[in-house]
């Protein structure tokens, strides 16, 4: 991580040394030599600078978004030991930066605090109940519907909404979504903040490629941001990518030593990639942010909504990887539950993490007192102390004859633990785990049991359901607001802009109209192409034998002209005529 002095000046000081600015940001608008006399100048006793002056300073734009990550990460850092609680109990393997380094491929083990795996299984089963209520893909989970409900009373509107749902359903099965949306759920399950990316995959007419990729992204990898709104629209990572990776996407072409993107890279990184050392992890930025300057309709990076910035950790400050932009914000960040202006969430986890903690506590205690019971602390004669005793089954101590006559070995003191009354405790610990989790709501069957043995009726059972569904209220709305519904609407989006469109434009509401008497006809058609493999009586329509004469042989009598004024259909018409003529007027 490079370091930024937080004792530079800032942006607000006044110095007369600013080097000009021509990057087309704000910094340059804002920038104002101010002359002697005019707004802001001083003359006088007490006067800092006579003449020119410049404010404020230009920050290079990897220092500028340095300190804003520095800034964000000092408010992430009061969460750091609760979120590590919550990882050590519920999901070990998940979380970056926090406490491996932020280097992945690493296998270490990550279960030594994990005695008990009820949590794991209780946040498990969540999410499989609300991949399964929400986002199932084996049914339609969603439906497209204008915002103004007056046109869905428009003839073909109905009718379109649906053939746009049914493809936005086939997108997100070619895609990877449902292999994403399971870690989503154990994100906001886990730590209350889950973030799930959407990204146009662009587009080879040689191969079949899916329209999106889906990537989600755990906790201690980025930081976020809201507007005065409590929507997040800021977005940072941090994360690794190999020389490799790195040269690929920023490199127009690496095999030409001359490009003018290799500047773009650290001298380090092309040292690595000169040095065939593809294979190096480096620490690489990702800012998304709204775009402060976005014009309607503009072209480039002014005409995207989001701006996407990529940059090395150390370097000059001055150079980046790369400036991009989105047509819609890419990431999508939900959170379970918030407590007023705060940015992220708290989460069932964190509720039931005592009791998590509890049950860890327990099954240690349980296990100490099962062990001192199999294999207590012995005492013994003294002149056993140069004599070798072994506890082996069915081993053997030689004793002297004086020896024999002592006591030998017995337990210090006795334990005698009320096993039955721990596994009581630890029952009633994991039942408050469950029910925290909502494990009952998701597999209510299994808590009905013994009410099961008994007798229930279904109705009873859809009352309970209902009940129990009541209490997802909240987070299902949530889940909607911020992520599924944005979610949906830029996957519509990329395929309304994509070359190979799965989504047809809005047609004229006549036009459904038509395309729907035209699919009744192709159903027709189908049933008469039925009804001919059958025998029928119906008589075939009769066509005409061709002319007996070609037609320089016909008499000028039986000769069909063709009339200036005609239509092509009369003169086909007319062609008719004179070739049934011609047959009566043939000699036998």
């Amino acid at each position: 991580m490079s370091s930024i002095d937080l004792n530079a000046p800032s942006s607000g000081e006044l110095l007369d040394s600013a080097p000009p600015v021509k990057d087309g940001s704000k910094g340059e608008r804002n920038i104002k030599r101010v002359r002697k006399g005019g707004y802001g100048a001083r003359e006088g006793k007490g006067t800092l600078y006579s003449g020119e002056m410049t404010e404020p300073i230009r920050q290079p734009p990897k220092t500028r978004y340095e300190m804003r990550r520095n800034a964000l990460n000092i408010d992430r850092e009061t969460w750091r030991s609760h979120i590590l609680d919550v990882k050590n109990l519920f999901l070990p393997y998940r979380t970056r930066w926090l406490d491996d380094g932020g280097l992945p491929n690493r296998g270490q083990k990550k279960m030594q605090y994990v005695v008990d795996n009820c949590p794991m299984i209780a946040l498990r089963t969540m999410s499989a109940g609300l991949m399964a209520g929400m986002t199932s893909p084996s049914r339609p989970w969603f439906r497209l519907r204008p915002d103004d409900e007056s046109l869905m009373e428009q003839p073909g509107v109905a009718e379109w909404c649906e053939k746009v749902t049914d493809a936005i359903h086939r997108i997100l099965q070619k895609s990877n979504f449902y292999r994403a949306v399971p870690k989503f759920y154990e994100e906001i399950g886990g730590f209350g903040t889950a973030a799930i990316g959407i990204y146009e995959i662009e587009q080879d007419i040689r191969k079949r490629k899916p329209l999106i990729n889906c990537k989600t992204y755990t906790w201690g990898e980025y930081w976020i941001a809201q507007d005065d709104e409590e929507r997040v629209d800021t977005f940072v990572r941090r994360y690794k990518w190999t020389v490799r990776q790195i040269v690929e996407k920023f490199v127009e072409d690496p095999g030409d030593p001359n490009d003018p993107t290799w500047g773009n890279l650290i001298p380090s990184t092309v040292g690595l990639w000169h040095a065939r050392k593809w294979d190096t992890w480096i620490d690489v930025i990702h800012f998304i942010e709204p775009n402060d300057v976005w014009e309607r309709g503009a072209l480039g990076t002014r005409g995207m909504q989001s701006r996407s910035v990529y940059y090395e950790l150390g370097g000059d400050p001055d150079v980046l990887l790369g400036i991009e932009g989105f047509h819609e914000q890419p990431v999508f960040v939900a959170r379970w539950d918030t407590n007023s202006d705060d940015v992220y969430g708290h989460s069932p986890a964190m509720y039931c993490l005592g009791d998590a903690k509890q049950l860890m506590t327990q099954q240690r205690r349980k296990m100490q007192a099962i062990d001192k019971q199999v294999d207590p602390p012995l005492i013994g004669d003294a002149s056993l102390k140069r004599q070798t005793v072994s506890q082996l089954p069915g081993d053997i101590t030689w004793l002297e004859v004086t020896a024999a006559t002592t006591y030998g070995l017995k337990p210090l003191y006795e334990v005698k633990p009320d096993i039955s009354g721990m596994l009581a405790d630890l029952e009633e610990t994991r039942k408050r785990i469950r029910a925290g989790m909502y494990e009952d709501v998701f597999q209510m069957m299994r808590s009905l049991e013994d009410t099961l043995k008994s007798g229930i009726t279904a109705t009873e059972i859809n009352a309970r359901k209902q009940e129990q569904l009541l209490e997802l209220g909240p987070l299902l709305d949530r889940l909607n607001g911020e992520a599924f519904g944005p979610m949906i609407e830029r996957v519509f989006n990329i395929a309304a802009r994509s070359r190979s469109s799965r989504i047809a434009p809005v047609p004229h509401p006549n036009a459904l109209s038509r395309m729907k008497s035209y699919s009744r006809s192709a159903s027709n058609a189908q049933r008469h192409r039925r009804a001919r493999r059958r025998p029928s009586r119906r008589r075939t329509p009769c066509r005409l034998p061709p002319p007996l004469r070609s037609p320089s042989r016909i008499p000028r009598s039986a000769a069909v002209t063709r009339s200036s004024s005609s239509s092509p259909a009369a003169e086909r018409c007319s062609e008719r005529r004179g070739r049934r003529t011609r047959r009566t007027q043939a000699p036998r």
